[in-house]
């Protein structure tokens, strides 16, 4: 019983809501009415039950024929049961109603109930009588079904927006999962190179690559990192590239404004930097550059990114980091980011905008 009340309870409320205005719009009435003073506690007792009826027939079809048979689609049987429910009330109510004005003399219509009824005269026959009550009982039924439907409509809203959240959130957990292996993958690779060579800066190397994956375990585990920690991720990897590269490739990183204000999806920028260097420096022997340049100015980055590669087709603008991060730009900054891929003879270049705020 508590379980079905929590579950119901902004529909409880909204028709307590509803009844309470229409049971003081009944008392206001009543107050035009004075019986007898041996009759007043029997009058406010029959008023109260009265207008109980329509609350037991609102509610009856609202909180069980509704949710059993309508919204399962069943709507022979629901159209069925509602249609006795209404005969049945109205057949009580048309009987309750004459009782009530042959029993308290003076009484008439309107002044016990905020729901209007015309009263039966004495050349009426109770057919004709209990056709003219059913539109009363209908209206009834109508409304509290409209309500009943917009309460459902915007549960439903409701459900379908954590549904679709947690999608997003699963979708975005699992290119998460997919770019941080791609990620130490091409770096374990660099630091394996180095070790080949028997180089004194490998010590320093794994001392960065420490950093960055305190970083990716700690840090990017969030929603929103702050920016200026994405850029000092970007940076360590662009040292241990540098350190395993040589001189005779070109590997650099300009910043443009202060990033210490703003905040950014984690692992959203690295992506970049890495196919610029696996795609494009080590396809060549010599002569290799990738130029990132980083631009931030009221609220607004503009990443930029320029390598050459080896031959046309060399340069994958696919591959599962590039994919990913446009697949996260989507759900995270929908209609908040532009992102351009160009391939230009052995040229490769990529063009982010994106607000920060």
């Amino acid at each position: 019983m508590i379980r079905w009340l929590y579950r119901h309870r902004v529909r409880i409320l909204l028709n307590i809501l509803a009844w309470g205005f229409l049971f003081n719009a009944a008392y206001n009435n009543s107050s035009s009415y004075y019986a007898a003073t041996t009759a007043q506690t029997s009058f406010a007792l029959h008023a109260i039950c009265y207008n109980l009826l329509f609350l037991a027939v609102s509610s009856i079809n609202t909180f069980w024929l509704m949710p059993r048979y309508f919204i399962t689609r069943r709507y022979g049987t629901y159209c069925s049961l509602v249609g006795v429910l209404a005969l049945l009330f109205t057949v009580v109510i048309s009987r309750y109603n004459v009782w009530m004005t042959d029993h308290f003399p003076g009484l008439e219509d309107g002044q016990f109930s905020s729901i209007s009824i015309s009263m039966k005269t004495e050349d009426m026959s109770w057919a004709d009588y209990y056709l003219s009550v059913a539109p009363s009982v209908l209206l009834t039924l109508f409304v509290f079904s409209i309500g009943f439907l917009m309460q459902e409509y915007f549960r439903v809203r409701q459900q379908q927006d954590i549904i679709v959240k947690k999608q997003v959130e699963s979708e975005l957990s699992l290119l998460k999962s997919q770019i941080n292996p791609h990620f130490l993958f091409n770096v374990l690779n660099s630091i394996y190179a180095l070790s080949l060579k028997k180089s004194d800066n490998t010590p320093n190397i794994v001392l960065r690559l420490s950093d960055m994956l305190r970083y990716m375990l700690y840090e990017a585990r969030q929603e929103k990192v702050a920016l200026e920690k994405e850029l000092e991720m970007i940076e360590n990897y662009i040292d241990i590239e540098k350190v395993r590269i040589g001189s005779g490739q070109q590997l650099s990183l300009t910043v443009n404004g202060d990033p210490a204000a703003y905040r950014i999806a984690p692992m959203l920028l690295l992506p970049f930097v890495e196919n610029a260097v696996k795609h494009g420096i080590d396809s060549m022997s010599e002569h290799a550059y990738a130029h990132i340049a980083v631009t931030i100015e009221e609220g607004m980055l503009q990443f930029y990114c320029s390598n050459n590669f080896r031959q046309p087709g060399a340069q994958r603008t696919g591959g599962i980091g590039l994919e990913n991060v446009g697949k996260r730009l989507e759900l995270i900054y929908p209609g908040r980011h532009s992102l351009q891929v160009k391939t230009e003879s052995t040229i490769f270049t990529v063009t982010l905008t994106l607000m920060l705020n």
